[in-house]
């Protein structure tokens, strides 16, 4: 088995997340509203920027989402049905904001998100949840990673060290 050790194969992931690139929430929510259509449309499109399906960014109201990643300029736009997609493509074509369907240009403009802080949740919406490639770029097996350097003993070690109890119900120490 091929494992993925080598900084070539992590920079490949965040290759994909640097670069010009749109993606579509395609979780249940995006789906529901339409999302599905929408990213087929983008795609028949044939703009010269990767089109990605992502998770869903907790924004459910303003489904189906997408945003643009273009000269570094992030676009965040909502309720994008397919029929406004070529108003949207239009405008990524002319490099300009499509301001009739921006939400913002980071969530922190959002105020959904304005008081919020993502800690465990601070991928949904930004990467494709069946790409390896884009999680191990946001740090994913990071864990992993580092108690494959370990030996046995010091994996258990740092297992007793980190205080986790298990979810049964009577809270037994893992270690």
């Amino acid at each position: 088995m091929k494992y993925i050790t080598e900084i070539v194969d992590l920079k490949k992931g965040y290759d994909e997340l640097r670069e010009d690139r749109i993606t579509v929430g395609m979780a249940t929510c995006g789906i529901s509203a339409g999302a599905d259509k929408t990213y087929e449309k983008l795609q028949e499109s044939l703009l010269d920027i990767m089109i990605d399906p992502v998770g869903c960014a907790g924004m459910c109201y303003a489904e189906p989402i997408v945003t643009v990643m273009k000269d570094g300029l992030l676009s965040i736009y909502g309720h994008v049905t397919e029929e406004k997609v070529p108003m949207l493509v239009q405008s990524i074509k002319n490099n300009i904001v499509c301001s009739e369907l921006l939400l913002g240009h980071s969530l922190e403009e959002i105020d959904y998100y304005r008081k919020q802080k993502r800690i465990l949740m601070s991928n949904c919406g930004k990467i494709n949840p069946l790409s390896l490639h884009q999680y191990i770029a946001n740090g994913g097996y990071g864990g992993l990673t580092r108690a494959l350097k370990l030996s046995s003993q010091d994996v258990i070690d740092e297992v007793k060290v980190s205080g986790l109890r298990g979810r049964g119900g009577a809270g037994f120490p893992t270690g």
